[in-house]
C-alpha cells in the first residue's frame, strides 16, 4: 500500500494579497490528504482483523487502541498470529469463537490438509468416513456396530488365516470349511443347543453329556457299517465280532446263488461239487463253515454234504449218497471266523 503524498500547488496565492480563492488552493489538498491518511488507517486495521469499525468522530471501537494492535503484531506477540500462546482463537460474532488448540505438542509440526474443501474428522464426533483406507487397524470393540459382517458393503468376508482366536457368537461354519481349524476342536454340551452332525463321533464316557433325555427312533439311524468288539466270552446278552456270520450263502443244485452275504460267486465244479468264493476273505483258513442239504427226495438215507477244502476266498462243498455217488442239490453254508 503506497504512502499518502501531501501535494500543494507551487503558486497556491497571487499577487501580495490572500484571497478566500487563494486558501482554498491549499486547504482542499490538506483535506484530500487527511482523508487519504484515515483510509490508510482503516486498512491497516482491515487487513490485521478482518473486521473494524470507526465512528463519526474518526474514534476505532476496538478493545485495544490501534497502535496497541499494531506494536504486538510487529512485536509477535499478538493472539491473531497464535504466538502468545498454545490456542488461536477465530472470532465469530454472535456465535462464538472457533480455538484451535496445540497444547500436546512438544515441537514443531507440520498438518497437511487435503487439496479439497472437506470436514476434518474427531475423536468423538459422529461421523461417516468415506473412501478411507485402514492399513492394519485395531479395533477396540464390536458392539456399538449397526451391521454384521454378512450385511457390510463390499461383503465383510474374512479368510480362516486370517483369525487367528476369538470368541464368535452364533458362528456359522461352511461344511467344506470345518477342517480348517488350527488344533482339535473341542465342543462342551452347553455350547450345542442344536443342529444336524453328519458322520459325528461321541466318546463314550460323554454319551450322557446331552441337554435333555435323548429320543432316537429307527428312521433316524442309518448304518453302512458297525465295529463290534472282539469280546471272548461275550458279555451275557451282548454280541461280539465273533458271534456273527461273516459268509453265507443259499445255492441251488444247478450252482446258482439263490441269496447270499459276503459272496462274490458260486462255482459248479462238476456233478455235485461246488466251489464258493467270499467277497472279503478271511484272515486265515482257522475259520469254521457248516452246510446242509436242503433234499426233496423219496431215498430213507439221503445225500451228504462234506466241505472238502477251504482257503482264505473260497470253500469247497461235496454232495454224494451213502454209495458214494456224486449228487447234485440245493444246500446252504455259513461261515465264522476273522476276516
Amino acid at each position: 500500500m503506497a504512502l499518502p503524498i501531501l501535494v500543494i500547488s507551487k503558486n497556491w496565492f497571487t499577487g501580495t494579497t490572500v484571497q478566500e480563492t487563494n486558501w482554498d488552493r491549499i486547504r482542499t489538498p490538506l483535506l484530500d490528504w487527511a482523508a487519504r491518511i484515515n483510509l490508510a488507517f482503516q486498512q491497516v486495521t482491515l487487513d490485521a482483523f478482518g473486521s473494524y469499525s470507526i465512528s463519526n468522530t474518526g474514534a476505532p471501537s476496538l478493545s485495544v487502541s490501534l497502535q496497541d494492535q499494531i506494536t504486538s503484531i510487529v512485536s509477535g506477540t499478538s493472539s491473531v498470529l497464535g504466538t502468545a500462546g498454545n490456542t488461536w482463537t477465530v472470532h465469530l460474532g454472535s456465535a462464538g469463537n472457533a480455538i484451535l488448540s496445540a497444547t500436546g505438542l512438544t515441537g514443531s509440526r507440520t498438518f497437511t490438509f487435503p487439496d479439497a474443501t472437506d470436514v476434518l474428522a474427531g475423536t468423538t464426533a459422529v461421523q461417516t468416513l468415506t473412501g478411507k483406507t485402514l492399513t492394519t487397524p485395531t479395533i477396540a470393540s464390536f458392539v456399538n456396530s449397526t451391521h454384521n459382517h454378512q450385511d457390510a458393503a463390499g461383503g465383510g468376508s474374512l479368510a480362516t488365516s486370517a483369525i487367528s482366536s476369538g470368541t464368535f457368537a452364533d458362528a456359522r461354519i461352511a461344511s467344506s470349511n470345518v477342517t480348517q481349524h488350527q488344533a482339535s476342536l473341542s465342543l462342551a454340551a452347553s455350547q450345542i443347543a442344536s443342529g444336524t452332525f453328519a458322520d459325528a463321533r461321541v466318546a463314550s464316557s460323554n454319551v450322557t453329556q446331552h441337554q435333555a433325555a435323548l429320543a432316537i427312533n429307527s428312521s433316524q439311524i442309518t448304518f453302512s457299517e458297525i465295529l463290534l468288539p472282539n469280546t471272548d466270552p461275550p458279555t451275557a446278552n451282548y454280541g461280539s465280532r465273533k458271534s456273527f456270520g461273516k459268509g453265507w450263502a443259499a445255492v441251488s443244485g444247478a450252482g446258482s446263488d439263490l441269496n447270499s452275504f459276503n459272496v462274490s460267486s458260486v462255482t459248479r465244479l462238476s456233478l455235485g461239487r461246488y466251489q464258493i468264493f467270499w467277497d472279503t476273505n478271511f484272515a486265515n483258513v482257522n475259520y469254521a463253515c457248516c452246510a446242509s442239504i436242503n433234499y426233496s427226495g423219496s431215498a430213507v438215507a439221503g445225500p451228504i454234504i462234506s466241505i472238502f477244502d477251504q482257503a482264505v476266498d473260497y470253500v469247497l462243498v461235496g454232495i454224494q449218497f451213502a454209495d458214494g455217488t456224486n449228487t447234485d442239490q440245493e444246500f446252504s453254508i455259513m461261515a465264522f471266523g476273522d476276516q
